[in-house]
């Protein structure tokens, strides 16, 4: 009797849970995975067709799967105790090779704790790249009103560093883009211990350095030599507070036990206000709570500059300065309020994400004549010059 009523309890236990995320999964979902720092997967509107083609079904399961109550920390938790031991043989390799590519999950450790992504296919790329060329040059030529900049990111996706190899994207695209010499520039990556300078060990993108660096390019590009920048008040090391920082190339299961100190410059921003998605926020990321060691939220890159929201507006009521329209991706997310205090408003778009968050499809033409835009900005790596999702045709 007792173990019947033990069974009992315990299927009832699953079905409530199974309910519980359910509920959660169609009426009441979550935007973010923090775990895997990305946007979670949300259930797709029910239709007749959906079904019959298991659209709807696919997407039920991709959503339960983020939804579900737990799912992040079961997730976490296997792929703390596979990558523990992961880590342990293949750093060990790496203590002997650190001068070669040893493959990791969807990665490569180099260097004895860098983790790499493989340098693209220049030919592969290469017809995705004269697509876009031909897209922003039709696009210039259709607004000569307005001034167009273009910077372009080299990152480890451009170079293979144990042979010196490079795709060298950002001379291909600067000989054919309509565009003056003064309005493009690129974060030029010339070695690996350049690369190791100014970006995560375990994150796609610019570390504390990396991105200040990349600011006083932009604005030098965007403005002139003598712009003066916003200085550091001080460098503070976040680790004590929130343990090693895992990025976004720690999300593989055999990764997962990769981390990194984490540290970030503090600014006397301008007071500004913040929209997001269309809606007032209180502020766009939480840097000043993490560097105060009072965030709640885990330590991950959106956490601390700012989510990928589809658009980003920021206003610092200086009426005497310009209006700059940056369409990019999640690298500018660190540098947006630095920008902010060279212009009367800055408006980020993450075409990845617009039509989700704001209910339709980006239009450039409206949003240039909707803000009157002096300045526009396309920013971004390799992806953002060759994947569909960042085309403004899409």
């Amino acid at each position: 009797m007792k173990t019947r009523i033990i069974n009992l309890l315990f299927v009832l236990g699953i079905f409530l849970f199974l309910l519980a995320s359910f509920t959660r999964t169609v009426f009441f979902p979550m935007e973010i995975n923090e775990y895997e720092n990305r946007k979670a997967q949300q259930l797709s509107p029910v239709c007749m067709q959906d079904y019959l083609d298991s659209t709807f079904q696919d997407s039920m399961e991709k959503s339960l799967t983020d939804q579900a109550y737990f799912a992040q920390n079961m997730k976490e938790a296997y792929n703390t105790v596979v990558s523990g031991y992961m880590r342990k043989v293949v750093s060990a390799a790496a203590r002997i090779n650190n001068d070669k590519y040893i493959k990791i999950g969807n990665h490569y450790l180099y260097g004895q704790d860098h983790l790499l992504s493989m340098k693209q296919n220049f030919d592969i790329i290469k017809p995705k790249l004269d697509a876009r060329i031909r897209e922003y040059n039709a696009l210039f030529k259709k607004h000569l009103e307005q001034a167009f900049y273009l910077y372009y990111i080299e990152t480890d996706m451009d170079n293979r560093f144990d042979t010196g190899a490079s795709n060298d994207v950002y001379s291909y695209l600067s000989d054919k883009i309509a565009l003056s010499d003064t309005h493009m520039d690129e974060f030029s990556v010339e070695s690996f211990e350049e690369y190791d300078r100014y970006f995560y060990k375990t994150d796609h993108h610019w570390n504390a350095d990396g991105s200040y660096k990349a600011y006083g390019e932009v604005v030098r590009m965007l403005l002139s030599e003598d712009e003066p920048l916003l200085k550091p008040i001080e460098t503070v090391s976040l680790s004590g507070y929130y343990g090693y920082f895992s990025g976004s190339k720690t999300m593989d299961t055999v990764t997962a036990r990769f981390g990194e100190p984490f540290y970030a410059h503090r600014f006397a921003f301008l007071p500004m206000s913040v929209y997001g998605n269309d809606m007032r926020s209180t502020g766009y990321g939480n840097q000043e709570l993490f560097l105060d060691g009072v965030s709640e939220k885990p330590l991950s890159y959106a956490n601390f500059y700012g989510d990928d929201w589809g658009a980003v507006t920021i206003d610092t009521y200086q009426p005497e300065k310009e209006t700059l329209l940056i369409i990019g991706e999640s690298y500018d997310n660190a540098i947006l309020r630095l920008l902010s205090t060279h212009f009367d408003r800055v408006i980020s778009i993450d075409l990845r994400y617009f039509e989700t968050y704001i209910g339709k499809k980006f239009s450039i033409e409206d949003c240039l004549e909707k803000y009157d835009i002096d300045k526009v900005m396309l920013i971004g790596c390799v992806d953002y010059f060759t994947r569909d999702e960042f085309s403004l045709e899409q």
